[in-house]
């Protein structure tokens, strides 16, 4: 059962504070291949300040000044004013923000905003999002957990970029064959891409399919 809460919270880059409203416990029973909640449940919380308009999922964190800088910055506050949908423009917002110094959060929060266009019948602006996350992961050099990368695998498989899904699976498999028994969840959800990749399928798919 989720609980909603408001907060007042002091924003890291103006200072001033502001209130938010946050869901402090969140269950959700099953989720997309590529790790997006089941149903329109939040993908991630953001948090947004009133007077400057930094986004994050906590205002209070400490920034470096470069963001300080970006969030003050001509490019930020026209982009920000020609944003219509508040949503999305939180979720962008923080994934801009965090691009100017975190490559691999910016990634997750554009992959957020892929599934809140989704959700919100705006499919250009989905795989806009969801390409961002593919090309922000890439160029971060992280390398990815086995659970970072399945969303990856999962993402090119919806974006139908099948030959550089099989590819990173035929890479993946001995990899999961060493790391996890032959019954763990990761690789029960390997086989289903690879089948789903076979097929051409480009649609969503959820893990609960390989329960």
């Amino acid at each position: 059962m989720s609980r909603i809460l408001t907060l007042s919270v002091r924003c890291a880059v103006c200072g001033q504070t502001s209130e938010q409203t946050v869901t402090a416990s969140r269950y959700v029973p099953d989720h997309g291949l590529d790790g997006k909640p089941a149903g329109n449940a939040p993908g991630m919380p953001v948090m947004e300040c009133s007077h400057c308009h930094h986004a994050a999922a906590d205002l209070a964190d400490p920034v470096p000044e470069t963001v300080r800088t970006y969030v003050y910055s001509d490019g930020y506050r026209h982009w920000y004013a020609s944003q219509t949908d508040p949503i999305l423009r939180q979720l962008e917002g923080a994934a801009l923000i965090a691009a100017q110094t975190d490559l691999v959060t910016a990634a997750r929060w554009h992959l957020a905003a892929a599934w809140y266009c989704e959700d919100h019948a705006m499919p250009d602006r989905a795989e806009q999002n969801r390409r961002q996350y593919l090309e922000m992961t890439l160029a971060s050099g992280c390398k990815l957990t086995p659970d970072g990368m399945l969303p990856y695998l999962d993402s090119l498989r919806l974006l139908g970029r099948f030959e550089e899904a099989r590819a990173l699976a035929g890479q993946l498999q001995p990899a999961f064959a060493r790391l996890f028994e032959e019954q763990d969840i990761h690789r029960k959800i390997l086989q289903l891409e690879l089948h789903l990749i076979e097929s051409g399928d480009a649609a969503p798919h959820m893990v609960s399919e390989v329960m």
